[in-house]
């Protein structure tokens, strides 16, 4: 099977999305499943990153140029799934595909974002729910949230928890914890 992720989102900073799907390569990457994967990307941030194939994208992550050149792109690498790490979707997708949604804050919200933005979020994200093979979504909260926004029945979504990245752990030995504690000027008790 071909699966084409969309990996546009990594670049030089690296927000939530794009630490989550880059966690999602690595370990793909090392648990070495028997499938082609395609990674979409917008620069040469992965070049060094990842053994699996890249396909350079002219259109940026969240545009409207993707609408047009992803469902091309899609189509002329053959790809037997599509897996798009973020709410981002083409209106028009001519492959089968999965999506990610981490929250559901751009509709919940609606006083943080401009128009524009909550009507294409909210007319590609309702596009591309009606249209998924399978929806992940990171948390309970967010499952809830697609059922009740958008009516998605329960069976189509599951619910996969972010896992942890290796760097956070506690803090040893307790002498390297009580000067960190000290420096930051933390509680006794604190997360």
């Amino acid at each position: 099977m071909h699966i084409v992720i969309d990996a546009r989102m990594i670049g030089k900073k690296q927000h939530g999305i794009a630490r989550h799907t880059l966690s999602l390569i690595r370990h793909l990457e090392k648990i070495n499943p028997p499938h082609r994967f395609t990674l979409l990307v917008h620069d040469d941030t992965l070049r060094q990153k990842t053994g699996f194939e890249l396909k350079k994208m002219n259109s940026p992550w969240i545009t409207v140029r993707e609408q047009f050149e992803l469902p091309k792109v899609l189509k002329q690498l053959g790809a037997d799934l599509f897996h798009s790490p973020s709410f981002v979707m083409p209106y028009y997708c001519p492959t089968p595909f999965i999506l990610t949604i981490h929250d559901l804050i751009h509709i919940a919200f609606k006083e943080d974002r401009r128009l524009k933005y909550r009507l294409y979020y909210t007319t590609l994200l309702k596009t591309a729910l009606k249209n998924a093979k399978k929806i992940i979504v990171v948390s309970v909260y967010t499952k809830k949230d697609l059922m009740k926004y958008f009516n998605v029945s329960e069976g189509r979504i599951r619910v996969i928890y972010n896992g942890l990245d290796p760097q956070f752990k506690p803090i040893q030995p307790q002498d390297a914890l009580q000067r960190c504690k000290k420096k930051l000027n933390l509680p006794e008790e604190f997360i």
